[in-house]
C-alpha cells in the first residue's frame, strides 16, 4: 500500500470544517473517520465504509478499550 501523502490531510480538514459549519462535533468526527477510509480504500471503494466500521468495531472491542469503559 502506499503512503495517502496530501491526501492525509482531508480528513482532519473536513471534519472541521463540517463542524463549524453545522456545529455538531461528532457527525462531524465520524464524517471524517469515514472519509479516512474512503482514502485508505481508494482502490476499493464499494469496501472502504465496510473496512472503517469493521475497524472501529474491532478497536472498540479491545480488552485495553473496555476496560477504561
Amino acid at each position: 500500500m502506499t503512503s495517502p501523502g496530501w491526501l492525509s490531510l482531508l480528513p482532519p480538514v473536513f471534519a472541521i470544517g463540517m463542524a463549524l459549519a453545522t456545529r455538531r462535533v461528532l457527525p462531524a468526527l465520524l464524517t471524517g473517520v469515514l472519509c479516512g477510509g474512503v482514502i485508505l480504500n481508494l482502490h476499493a471503494l464499494h469496501r472502504a465504509p465496510a473496512w472503517t466500521l469493521d475497524h472501529l468495531l474491532g478497536i472498540a472491542a479491545g480488552p485495553d478499550t473496555l476496560r477504561l469503559v
